[in-house]
């Protein structure tokens, strides 16, 4: 990113789901509860060891967007909707233009 460009915090939460359905349910409930401001989904085919074996397998992964104040909330919605029994719940802090930092945190105050 340019130094030119003014830059704020936020924080990205990787995640997959088994299937649209689930993806959507839970993209909304995020949404709804205003632990998100956007949530991209995008169809995925997953390699992983499980039991023993490399598994393969489609899934829809979501690319969240939040912040700080929101995280814990959003990690524990997860948890708690998921379909996994253990799901993958990546989080790190990302820079941002100022001018969607903002937006960001404008969407999801509540």
């Amino acid at each position: 990113m340019s130094k030119s460009i003014k830059r704020k915090n936020c924080v990205l939460v990787l995640t997959t789901e088994k299937n649209n359905d689930s993806a959507n349910y839970l993209a909304n409930r995020l949404l709804v509860k205003k632990y998100a401001a956007c949530i991209t989904l995008r169809k995925i085919k997953s390699m992983y060891w499980w039991d023993g074996s490399i598994e393969e397998s489609k899934e829809v992964q979501l690319m969240i967007k939040t912040n700080h104040n929101k995280l814990d909330l959003l990690l524990k919605e997860i948890k708690k909707l998921h379909s996994y029994l253990k799901p993958e719940i990546v989080f790190w802090d990302a820079d941002c233009s100022k001018a969607y930092g903002d937006w960001l945190q404008h969407a999801i105050m509540t």
